[in-house]
This record gives C-alpha cells, structure tokens and sequence, in this order.
C-alpha cells in the first residue's frame, strides 16, 4: 500500500526458527571459491574450510564474518552477508581456516576488491601466502570471493642421474599456482678434478626443460635446503633470482677448488609468482668426484 515500508525477512532454521526483519534489507550473499589455474577444480577440505574477516562502513554489519569454503565447518563469527546494493561497503579477509594447521592469522588483511591485491602470509613459520578479489564489489546480488593461496609442500620422489651429480627433486606447491616442474639434463657440463677430488675445472651448461610449468626466476645455493614452504620461500626470498632460461651455465653451481670427496650439495630452486603468491620447484644437486 501507499505510504507503507515493505519488510523483508531473513528466516533461518535450527532448532528453533528464528525471524530477523528489518526494512528493506536485502543481503547479497557470497560463494567462496577457490580456483586451480590449469584445472579449475575445487581444492580438498583438507586445504582451507573457512575464512573469517571484518566489515568496514558496511549498513549492519559490524561484527566479525566468517565464510566457509568447504564441507560443513563450524563458523567463527556470523556467515558474511552484505546488503544488497551497498556500494560502500568494505570487506578484508584477516584469518583462514585450515584442516592442517587449524586457525592461521593474515600478516596484514587482505582487503577485498575485484582485483587480487597484496598477498599476506598466514601462520608462523608461514604456511602459505593468499591473496584475494571479489567478483562484484556493488553487491548487487549474490557474489563469489576468489581466494589464490600457496599450498602446503609436496615432494616428488624423481630422480636423476648424471656422471657427476645425484638430483633429488622436491617441490612447494601451491592451489592456482602450480609449482614449476622442470628437468635438468647435466649432459652438457664437465667437471675435472685432481686425484683428491679438488675440482679444477667446470665447464659447459646445465639445461632445463619446463614442463606444463614454467618458471620465472630461479636461486642457486650452497648447501641444503629443507622441502617445507617456508624453508623454501625464505631462502629464496634472501638471494638475488636470476631469469629462467634453458640453460645455466655449470660453473654457477661449482668453482674450482671445491672439494668433492664428501660431495658438494647445491640447490637450486625454481619460482613462479602470481600476484606476489609464489611456488617453488627444488632440485637438491649433489656432485660428487668423477669415478
């Protein structure tokens, strides 16, 4: 009728029903997803189960939200809801829920636009890095929150074989991210030593071949380097990352005068990043004398 405010009503059901009505509120309600870059599948409840976050100038909405991603968690806070058509609203993921690892803390909020800002590391030692956008920041309907995250690490058993070195190869992975996965052929690279194993030359290259993978930059060490992300991520993080191409020169893992009686470990490690959330491919590479 004329003159009359039309009331729309949340109803929610449980154990009991409970009715909240207010004027005009029409919430536009988010989905959560979480998206591989090369197969576009849903990660496992294992990875993440929740996210929480706030609101900032939002009509109603002052408390904590919290969103599941998957299965049935229990939430933290209220489920995130935002008024229909209310523009001004902000939102920013601060903690994530995992399987693994329980509740992890945001360095810094991720404060949500249509377009993935910053990443923030979450845990520590860190877990993962994430980073995240929103389809629709005009809330005009039901809306989907993408979240683009580093996972846990996952180690390969492969294995290579060259007249000088043993390769052990080990990658952090990461969910909209994959980890690099490329060869390494030592074919191409020579290594003499005298007769107590002190390196005298090394020449040739190392090649590379990128799987359906590719990198960006790659980091050589000396010494090992644990499989955990966070291992992985720090060293990198310290050293100065070289462009990837398909060869590398022999000489940047070994120097004469090395002794390799004991062998000598290099690692060199592989990065792709997207939207400051990195994975990492490691190949620890052990030379050893020639027989």
């Amino acid at each position: 009728m004329n003159g009359m405010k039309r009331l729309q009503c949340a109803v929610a059901l449980g154990v009991l029903f409970v009715i909240a009505c207010s004027d005009g509120e029409d919430p536009a309600r988010p989905g959560a997803i979480l998206t591989d870059q090369d197969t576009q599948n849903i990660i496992s409840a294992a990875d993440i189960e929740s996210m929480n976050g706030t609101y900032t100038n939002c009509t109603n909405r002052t408390d904590p939200w919290s969103l599941a991603v998957t299965g049935t968690p229990t939430l933290d806070n209220a489920p995130l809801s935002v008024i229909r058509g209310d523009t001004g609203c902000q939102l920013a993921i601060t903690e994530i829920r995992t399987g693994a690892d329980g509740l992890l803390e945001a360095s810094a909020p991720i404060a949500l636009s249509t377009t993935f800002g910053p990443a923030r590391s979450f845990g520590n030692p860190i877990s993962f890095y994430a980073t995240a956008a929103v389809g629709s920041v005009n809330f005009g309907g039901d809306f989907s929150l993408t979240l683009l995250f580093s996972a846990q690490p996952r180690n390969a058993d492969d294995m290579l074989t060259a007249s000088f070195a043993t390769v052990t190869n080990s990658s952090a992975s990461a969910v909209g991210v994959p980890a690099p996965n490329y060869t390494l052929n030592a074919a191409g690279a020579t290594v003499t030593t005298d007769i107590a194993g002190i390196v005298i030359t090394v020449l040739g290259n190392v090649g590379l071949t990128a799987g359906s993978a590719p990198g960006d930059s790659y980091l050589i060490v000396s010494g090992s380097v644990n499989d955990s992300y966070a291992d992985i991520n720090s060293t990198f993080l310290a050293g100065s990352p070289t462009a990837v191409s398909a060869t590398i020169a022999a000489s940047a893992f070994l120097a004469p005068g090395v002794n390799l009686a004991s062998g000598a470990v290099r690692t060199l490690i592989i990065a792709k990043i997207t939207n400051g959330v990195a994975s990492y491919q490691k190949l620890a590479i052990t030379f050893n004398p020639p027989s």
